[in-house]
């Protein structure tokens, strides 16, 4: 139950961070000791760069945990997947933040972002953002083995769209990807 109350708490917290990049606005916490470290390695599995191809399209993602610093006080930090993708459909680059990969979470280049579940060992997951469509979308990834991961669906995200709204998903869905 307190590995639970962790994850509620690191996603409630993260969450008000991605809404809130243009508050000046400290936030203040008594939940967090000084020097919280919430660490997951579950995630570790993941790391790497992963590939989709057939005939007609292919799609990479490359994964990276980091431990990053939480917008609150008290200097608590918590392991974080961030990743970049590539999606190539007829032979046209549709969307690539692969040339990013370099970039740390500080930098904000990367389209890929989680911090994973520390309950769960085989799948997460992960928002993904869209360049082109301009929109996220909600992609669950599962652990098959070492050398495959498989994308079992991707959705978009839940809540009130306040923009004109597009509901396609353009990625493929139901794929496994092999290590590269």
């Amino acid at each position: 139950m307190k590995s639970l109350n962790k994850t509620v708490k690191i996603f409630i917290i993260i969450t008000m961070y991605l809404t809130s990049f243009n508050c000046n606005a400290q936030y203040q916490s008594k939940d967090f000791a000084n020097g919280d470290n919430y660490l997951n390695n579950n995630l570790d599995k993941f790391i790497g760069t992963w590939k989709y191809s057939d005939a007609n399209q292919s799609f990479t993602i490359i994964l990276k945990k980091e431990n990053i610093r939480l917008p609150v006080e008290n200097d608590v930090r918590a392991d974080a997947m961030i990743g970049f993708h590539k999606f190539i459909k007829s032979g046209n680059v549709i969307e690539d933040t692969t040339i990013d990969y370099n970039t740390n979470f500080s930098d904000k280049k990367f389209s890929l972002f989680t911090f994973g579940d520390d309950n769960e060992i085989t799948e997460f997951n992960i928002g993904l953002t869209s360049n082109s469509t301009k929109k996220d979308v909600s992609v669950k990834i599962e652990f098959i083995d070492f050398n495959h991961i498989k994308i079992t669906r991707i959705r978009n995200t839940p809540g009130l769209k306040l923009k004109p709204f597009n509901p396609i998903i353009i990625y493929p869905q139901n794929i496994i990807l092999m290590r590269q």
